[in-house]
């Protein structure tokens, strides 16, 4: 009895012997196979982009595969009926289509392993006489540079036209000085003729050649329409500066030279519009005819895009510079000592021009136009640098209240001496706001990967980047509009500089009311960082799908849109200065008016924060 327990233990444990070596073979079997298995994952196949091409005209496709061995085939079907008429052991194969149409043209790659993976491009065909699509968006391109560009200078004439018109009928002699300062606005037009010429005869339009023009040449030259064609209504500004030149020098007519010197200021910024119109046809390719480098690479148009909105919307910080440069001129005629403090005041308002041209070249050299190097750009990398443009565009208008601030300093400087620093200080209040949406563009292209020149996290699920594109385009809204508060500022900063010229006490509380509207474009900075930051743009994990994208532009534009309600804000602290210098009890009820506008901005931006939580950026 006890032997056959005995029996039955040893055969237990036999039993369990068995099973454990049994176990420990199968574990070592999986970690041996599993790890082939996963080295011998089929390859990925990648056909390309999809292009244009001509009826007749030879082209080459560039096939591609992602896979750690090497690639035994490559195969085409280039007429879509299932059979690959091509295989070979090269990726690029040249083919020609004798007849006009659209055809999706299949890939397929095969390893060494027999395992394969295909993929599709698609391949337009135009007719002989057909253009193509590439020309037509440049056509696009040419109007916009002349158009909004012609607009400016039309404003701009007629508003040194209609002082001209009213001085010449007091004063005949003035008729030849008043063409001299009419003209001066006249050049945004010719910047933008010449723009408009140079992309209608590079790209073929003239000619009628344009069958050849890729869909990247067409959207640069939009590009470069938007940057000429937006900084040229800097002529808006410089025909208020010209209009008071005219009215100088009719009462002095040795302030014809100073009156000029002020009227030329705001044509800088059309100056800039058109130097990165000629720097974007340049390494584009567009000026040379040689399209190669960009052929499939349309996301550089894109950025040639977001590059234009940079310094063309900025370039309307001249408006501002105009209505500064107008009062230096009034200053100047009342005391010929005032020019050089004029001067000064009114150069400010253009550094919000210097910030979007810098992002302008910032763009194109992080993204490789100056190297001709466009392997990092995608179409995530081109709705990020529309981000940035949107960003410090937009944001650059606060010029426009700078100006009229600065124009207030002027004007009290030549009052009393004393009072050009304070006066510089209100100045440069609604510059900050400049300063936000400089900030927003960077943060968009480090965090963004173009600094680094490392955007393989950001281009690695099309879906993604994507999505990261459209966040970025959120942001640019969202600091961008809500910079415009900087206008409200400029308001209330010029009633502060007058209170403070009048009364030094009035100096601390001029500043408070002039802080004010600017909260509104701290809440626009705010809501452009969390978008950064919960679609995980700080971190490099990024999380926003297309979708997600979409909504954040509602959340950007919420933000972006109710903040202009700070130029109510401005106009009521700009009252309430007035108020408190005449009774100073009046202050705190003042401030009470004067918050009463912010309250809507606090409303999108709780709907700002909603709309992140309803996609589960926030919380989710």
């Amino acid at each position: 009895m006890s032997r056959n327990k005995e029996n039955t233990g040893l055969g237990r444990q036999r039993k369990y012997l068995g099973l454990v070596l049994f176990l420990s073979a199968f574990v070592l079997i999986l970690s041996l196979v599993i790890p082939i298995a996963s080295a011998q994952d089929g390859p990925i196949a990648h056909a390309g982009g999809d292009m244009e091409v001509q009826e007749g005209e030879e082209f080459t496709v560039t096939g591609s595969a992602t896979t750690n061995f090497t690639i035994l085939y490559y195969k085409w079907d280039f007429n879509g009926d299932g059979v690959y008429e091509i295989n070979q052991t090269s990726s690029n194969v040249t083919h020609t289509y004798d007849e006009a149409g659209t055809y999706e043209v299949k890939f397929k790659v095969t390893d060494e392993n027999g395992l394969s993976d295909r993929d599709t491009v698609t391949i337009k065909v135009r007719g002989k006489d057909e253009l193509s699509t590439g020309a037509y968006l440049a056509a696009i391109g040419a109007g916009l540079a002349i158009g909004i560009a012609g607009m400016g200078a039309g404003i701009g004439v007629g508003i040194t036209g209609a002082t001209g018109a009213g001085t010449v009928a007091e004063k005949p002699e003035m008729f030849g000085k008043s063409l001299v300062f009419q003209a001066l606005p006249q050049t945004q037009a010719i910047y933008g003729l010449l723009i408009a010429i140079m992309i209608l005869m590079y790209s073929g339009l003239l000619g009628g050649t344009g069958g050849d023009i890729p869909i990247t040449i067409g959207l640069v030259a939009i590009g470069c329409g938007l940057a000429v064609g937006l900084a040229g209504l800097s002529a808006i500004g410089q025909g208020i500066a010209a209009g008071s030149g005219i009215s100088a020098t009719a009462n002095d007519p040795k302030m014809l030279g100073k009156g000029i010197v002020f009227s030329v200021l705001p044509e800088t910024q059309a100056i800039y519009g058109l130097l990165v119109a000629i720097l974007l046809m340049n390494f584009s390719g567009l000026l040379g005819g040689d399209f190669e480098a960009v052929r499939n690479v349309p996301a550089v148009g894109l950025v040639a895009i977001g590059c234009g909105l940079s310094i063309g919307v900025a370039g309307l910080s001249a408006i501002g510079q105009g209505i500064a440069a107008s009062g230096g001129v009034g200053a100047t005629a009342s005391d010929p000592k005032m020019f050089g403090k004029g001067i000064v005041f009114s150069v400010l308002p253009e550094t919000q021009a210097i910030y979007g041209l810098l992002i302008a070249i910032l763009l194109m050299a992080f993204t490789g136009m100056f190297a001709q190097d466009f392997s990092v750009v995608s179409v995530a990398v081109g709705l990020i640098a529309i981000g940035c443009g949107l960003s410090i565009g937009i944001a650059g208008l606060s010029a426009i209240g700078q100006g009229i601030a600065a124009s207030g300093g002027i004007g009290a400087t030549a009052e009393d001496p004393k009072m050009f620093g304070k006066g510089i200080v209100f100045s440069v209040l609604p510059e900050t706001q400049a300063i936000y949406g400089l900030l927003v563009a960077i943060l968009l292209m480090a965090f963004g990967g173009l600094f680094a020149g490392d955007i393989v996290s950001l281009n690695e699920a099309v879906d993604q980047g994507i999505g990261i594109g459209l966040v970025a385009i959120a942001c640019g809204l969202s600091i961008g509009i809500a910079g415009l508060s900087a206008i409200g500022q400029g308001i209330a900063a010029s009633g502060g500089v007058g209170a403070t010229a009048e009364d030094p006490k009035m100096f601390g509380k001029g500043i408070v009311f002039s802080v004010l509207p600017e909260t509104q474009a701290i809440y626009g900075l705010l809501i452009a960082i969390l978008l950064m930051a919960f679609t995980g743009m700080f971190t490099g994990e990024f999380t926003a799908t297309e979708g997600m994208g979409l909504a954040a532009l509602g959340a950007g534009l919420a933000i972006g849109i109710s903040g202009l309600s700070a130029i109510g804000q401005g106009i009521t602290a700009s009252a309430g200065i007035g108020a408190t210098a005449r009774n100073p009890q009046a202050f705190g009820k003042s401030i009470i008016f004067s918050v009463m506008s912010e309250t809507f901005a606090i409303f999108g931006l709780l709907i700002a924060i909603l709309i992140m939580f309803g996609i589960k950026l926030m919380g989710g």
